[in-house]
Protein backbone atom coordinates (compact mmCIF):
# COMPACT_ATOMS: atom_id res chain seq x y z
CA UNK A 1 0.00 0.00 0.00
CA UNK A 2 2.67 2.56 0.44
CA UNK A 3 4.29 1.67 -2.78
CA UNK A 4 1.16 2.53 -4.29
CA UNK A 5 0.94 6.05 -2.18
CA UNK A 6 4.34 6.55 -3.27
CA UNK A 7 4.17 6.20 -7.45
CA UNK A 8 0.80 8.38 -6.96
CA UNK A 9 2.48 11.25 -4.90
CA UNK A 10 5.72 10.62 -7.22
CA UNK A 11 2.71 11.32 -10.48
CA UNK A 12 1.26 13.59 -8.92
CA UNK A 13 4.67 15.62 -7.88
CA UNK A 14 5.70 15.33 -11.80
CA UNK A 15 2.65 16.57 -12.85
CA UNK A 16 3.04 19.47 -11.05
CA UNK A 17 6.41 20.72 -11.92
CA UNK A 18 5.16 20.30 -15.76
CA UNK A 19 2.52 22.63 -15.01
CA UNK A 20 4.31 25.25 -12.93
CA UNK A 21 7.56 25.66 -14.93
CA UNK A 22 6.89 25.34 -18.82
CA UNK A 23 9.13 28.14 -19.28
CA UNK A 24 12.02 26.22 -18.22
CA UNK A 25 11.64 23.75 -21.74
CA UNK A 26 11.90 27.02 -23.77
CA UNK A 27 13.79 25.63 -26.95
CA UNK A 28 17.22 26.81 -27.89
CA UNK A 29 15.19 28.37 -31.15
CA UNK A 30 13.21 30.44 -29.19
CA UNK A 31 15.49 31.93 -27.10
CA UNK A 32 17.85 32.43 -29.92
CA UNK A 33 15.37 34.25 -31.87
CA UNK A 34 13.83 36.59 -28.65
CA UNK A 35 17.80 37.84 -28.68
CA UNK A 36 17.89 38.60 -32.31
CA UNK A 37 15.25 40.52 -31.54
CA UNK A 38 16.71 42.65 -28.97
CA UNK A 39 19.46 43.52 -31.33
CA UNK A 40 19.78 47.40 -32.56
CA UNK A 41 19.02 46.85 -36.04
CA UNK A 42 15.86 45.23 -35.33
CA UNK A 43 14.92 47.73 -32.96
CA UNK A 44 14.94 50.10 -35.73
CA UNK A 45 13.42 47.40 -38.19
CA UNK A 46 10.38 47.36 -35.68
CA UNK A 47 9.87 51.22 -36.29
CA UNK A 48 9.64 51.25 -39.66
CA UNK A 49 6.84 48.28 -39.97
CA UNK A 50 5.27 50.65 -36.88
CA UNK A 51 5.34 53.21 -39.49
CA UNK A 52 4.52 51.32 -42.49
CA UNK A 53 0.77 50.01 -40.54
CA UNK A 54 0.05 53.80 -39.76
CA UNK A 55 0.77 54.82 -43.39
CA UNK A 56 -1.26 51.82 -44.80
CA UNK A 57 -4.52 53.76 -42.76
CA UNK A 58 -3.30 57.26 -42.84
CA UNK A 59 -2.52 57.56 -46.55
CA UNK A 60 -5.57 56.77 -47.43
CA UNK A 61 -6.74 60.40 -46.28
CA UNK A 62 -5.27 63.89 -47.25
CA UNK A 63 -6.43 65.19 -44.34
CA UNK A 64 -4.07 63.16 -42.67
CA UNK A 65 -0.95 64.04 -44.69
CA UNK A 66 1.01 65.88 -41.79
CA UNK A 67 0.83 63.08 -39.79
CA UNK A 68 2.13 60.77 -42.90
CA UNK A 69 5.26 63.00 -43.17
CA UNK A 70 5.83 62.80 -39.84
CA UNK A 71 5.65 59.25 -39.69
CA UNK A 72 7.63 59.18 -42.98
CA UNK A 73 10.13 60.96 -41.63
CA UNK A 74 10.54 58.88 -38.63
CA UNK A 75 10.97 55.83 -40.92
CA UNK A 76 13.47 57.48 -42.93
CA UNK A 77 15.38 57.86 -40.06
CA UNK A 78 15.06 54.50 -38.72
CA UNK A 79 16.09 53.63 -42.07
CA UNK A 80 18.84 55.30 -41.89
CA UNK A 81 20.41 53.94 -38.81
CA UNK A 82 19.69 50.31 -40.61
CA UNK A 83 21.95 50.88 -43.17
CA UNK A 84 25.05 51.38 -40.85
CA UNK A 85 23.75 47.68 -39.22
CA UNK A 86 24.48 44.02 -39.87
CA UNK A 87 21.76 41.73 -39.83
CA UNK A 88 22.24 39.14 -37.16
CA UNK A 89 22.05 36.74 -39.40
CA UNK A 90 25.50 37.46 -41.18
CA UNK A 91 27.02 35.33 -38.21
CA UNK A 92 25.26 32.03 -39.82
CA UNK A 93 26.26 32.68 -43.58
CA UNK A 94 30.10 31.35 -44.34
CA UNK A 95 33.00 33.81 -44.09
CA UNK A 96 33.51 33.72 -47.83
CA UNK A 97 30.15 35.04 -48.58
CA UNK A 98 29.54 37.14 -45.93
CA UNK A 99 30.86 40.52 -47.09
CA UNK A 100 28.75 40.33 -50.09
CA UNK A 101 25.80 38.89 -47.88
CA UNK A 102 26.54 42.39 -45.96
CA UNK A 103 27.03 45.05 -49.08
CA UNK A 104 23.81 43.27 -50.83
CA UNK A 105 22.04 44.00 -47.63
CA UNK A 106 23.34 47.49 -47.36
CA UNK A 107 22.39 47.84 -50.88
CA UNK A 108 19.05 47.02 -50.56
CA UNK A 109 18.59 49.23 -48.07
CA UNK A 110 19.60 52.50 -49.95
CA UNK A 111 17.16 51.19 -52.47
CA UNK A 112 14.27 51.06 -49.94
CA UNK A 113 15.37 54.46 -48.64
CA UNK A 114 15.23 56.37 -52.06
CA UNK A 115 11.15 54.96 -51.86
CA UNK A 116 10.88 56.60 -48.20
CA UNK A 117 11.92 59.37 -50.02
CA UNK A 118 9.88 59.65 -52.91
CA UNK A 119 6.67 58.49 -50.85
CA UNK A 120 7.72 61.33 -49.41
CA UNK A 121 8.00 63.60 -51.56
CA UNK A 122 4.24 62.52 -52.58
CA UNK A 123 3.07 62.97 -49.56
CA UNK A 124 3.96 66.65 -49.50
CA UNK A 125 2.58 67.32 -52.84
CA UNK A 126 -1.09 65.79 -51.61
CA UNK A 127 -0.60 63.01 -54.47
CA UNK A 128 -1.85 60.53 -51.45
CA UNK A 129 -2.56 57.76 -55.01
CA UNK A 130 0.83 57.87 -55.57
CA UNK A 131 1.84 57.57 -52.20
CA UNK A 132 -0.24 54.27 -51.35
CA UNK A 133 1.19 52.73 -54.71
CA UNK A 134 4.94 53.94 -53.23
CA UNK A 135 3.53 52.20 -49.79
CA UNK A 136 2.81 49.01 -51.50
CA UNK A 137 6.00 49.11 -53.02
CA UNK A 138 7.93 49.33 -49.84
CA UNK A 139 5.97 46.75 -48.45
CA UNK A 140 7.19 44.57 -51.36
CA UNK A 141 10.41 45.24 -50.71
CA UNK A 142 10.58 44.91 -47.06
CA UNK A 143 9.11 41.32 -47.29
CA UNK A 144 12.14 40.57 -50.10
CA UNK A 145 14.77 41.81 -47.62
CA UNK A 146 12.92 39.85 -44.89
CA UNK A 147 13.19 36.91 -46.53
CA UNK A 148 16.79 37.42 -48.19
CA UNK A 149 18.60 38.48 -44.39
CA UNK A 150 16.56 36.71 -42.05
CA UNK A 151 15.33 33.59 -43.64
CA UNK A 152 14.82 32.07 -40.42
CA UNK A 153 11.62 34.03 -39.32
Amino acid sequence: MLQVRSRHLLLALLALALCLSPAAFVSAADKEKKESEDTELAKHMEVIEKAMKKLKKSLKSADENAASATTVAEMKKASEACVELIPAYAAKVPEAKRAEFVESYKKEMKEFIVEVDKLADAVKAGKNEEALTIHKKLGELEDKGHEKFTPEN
